[in-house]
Parts: C-alpha cells; structure tokens; sequence
C-alpha cells in the first residue's frame, strides 16, 4: 500500500497517454520511461475498485500490476505484458500491439494472449482536430473472443469512451482537467466508476 501511495504522489505531475481504452488494451504503449498510475472508485456498489500501475522499461515494451475488486472478486494482484510492434499513423495503418493480460489468472476475465489493431483518425471538432481511436481485437485463453473499443473526442479536453472486452460492456468520459490529470466517469455492469488517470516520464 505504501509503493502505491507513493507512486500516486510521483505521478500528480505527469502527462497522461492511454495505453487502453477502460479495459480494452490499445494497439500502442506508453512511451519509454513513463510510469502510469490510474483508479477507478465506485459511487454506488461499496467494494468496487479498480487499481492500475504500469511502466514501460524499454521502448514498445510495458509491463503492468493491476487489482480489480468487486463483491464477487478477491481483488488479488495480477499482471499484464504487452508489446508495440508498431505506432498507428492517422488515416494510413493501424497500430499493432501484442501482449498477455491477467497472466496470473486472478480476474474474471482470467488469463489470455492478444493482438490490437488501433486507428487513429483526425476528426473535425468544434474549429479544430481532434484524433479519434477505433480499436479491433481477438484475445485467446479464459476468453476466446473479440473486443472493440472506441475514443470519440468532443472537444480539446473532453472525449467519449466505449469498449466491449469480449465478457463485458463499458462506457464512460473523460475529461482533461490540466496536461498531466485525466478524471473518468465509468459505468460497467451497472456500477458507476470515477477516477484519475496520472503518469510520468522520466
């Protein structure tokens, strides 16, 4: 509990960068060096949380400890690994990542492999672009399925979020209080969710 406190305090001066949508893994990493702490606190099912902390030791490399906590899960720690194969490159291809998710087998969505192809387009928001984000993905283990997962900005600092991970629906928003702080409002099997999302290069 104390590394995470800590790590928490490090990262409130950071600049954020989304390696998954909610869930859904992304086809792109967090850049080299960067440290990224996020939570997830429910406001209506008392227990449910969600606890984030991923770092990138090599560049297109990350490796991730998460806790997922509901009335019906123990909440234990697990990990995630993934790899960039390659950045997506708006309007041309795709980003392509690859990587394991709960590889301890702790969650309910429990151990598997997977490969994300990420789009990125720019839309025309308001009187500039904004980039949006199409995820498509097939995942094999626990869960032999595909996931989907949409960013829809509608504005600078404000986009819609939507995923599908192949055992559940969530959606939300967030928002971008300053360059280095994004807070979420999630719902998920009809829990609501709110939390901060907070990294750091070094």
């Amino acid at each position: 509990m104390r590394g995470w406190a800590c790590l928490l305090v490090v990262t409130m001066v950071a600049s954020a960068f989304a390696d998954r949508v909610i869930d859904v893994p992304t086809g792109h990493t967090l850049p080299q060096y960067t440290f990224e702490y996020s939570f997830l606190e429910s406001t209506n099912e008392k227990g449910s949380r969600d606890r984030y902390m991923v770092y990138s030791p090599l560049k297109g490399v990350e490796v991730g400890l998460r806790q997922r906590f509901r009335p019906n899960e123990n909440g234990h720690t697990t990990a995630d690994f993934s790899y960039n194969v390659v950045n997506p490159i708006s309007s041309v291809s795709p980003g392509i990542s690859v990587g394991m998710l709960d590889a301890m087998d702790q969650t309910v969505d429990g151990r598997r492999t997977y490969i994300a192809f990420t789009f990125r387009e720019l839309l025309q928001v308001g009187e500039r672009g904004e980039h949006g984000e199409a995820t498509l993905g097939v995942q094999f283990g626990h869960l032999n399925s595909g996931f989907v997962g949409v960013t829809l900005p509608l504005g600078e600092r404000f986009q819609l979020l939507t995923e599908h991970n192949g055992n559940r629906i969530s959606a939300g928003f967030e928002i971008e209080p300053s360059a280095d702080i994004k807070a979420r409002v999630v719902t998920q099997d009809g829990t609501l969710l709110f939390g901060l999302n907070l990294s750091r290069r070094f």
